[in-house]
């Protein structure tokens, strides 16, 4: 007897908190500060939804969503918050106030310091 299970944890968009907060990591596009909630799936049907911790970084045109820690919000994001003047246009060419580098795992920011991410604990060589 075989059985097959389809499901898996996801994570949506709850709330928009800040629009044009940051600068994606992945596309380079315009992203925006929001809450998200965590939701269980067993065959396409959402069973369980439980709040993210922590605020994320959301962008629209690639998907991209990327939870952020409290402690490192500030730190981190520095390095990808808009300039004043490209937060109302599209601006691909900036300049991070803080070196930064991203997790190969997560592609969260980390700091050049650290020897594991903050985020998925994967170690950073």
């Amino acid at each position: 007897m075989f059985f097959f299970f389809f499901g898996g944890v996801t994570q949506e968009v709850r709330n928009v908190l800040e629009k044009g907060f940051a600068v994606c990591p992945r596309c380079g596009c315009s992203s925006d500060l929001v809450e998200y909630d965590n939701v269980f799936r067993a065959f396409f049907i959402p069973l369980w939804r439980w709040s993210g911790d922590n605020p994320a970084i959301a962008c629209e045109t690639c998907g991209f969503l990327m939870p952020v820690s409290r402690t490192l919000q500030e730190a981190s994001l520095k390095s990808f918050k808009l300039p004043p003047a490209a937060s109302r246009r599209r601006q691909h060419h900036w300049t991070p106030t803080a070196p930064m580098i991203l997790c190969w795992s997560c592609s969260s920011p980390v700091d050049p310091s650290f020897r594991f991410c903050p985020q998925c604990g994967s170690p950073q060589n």
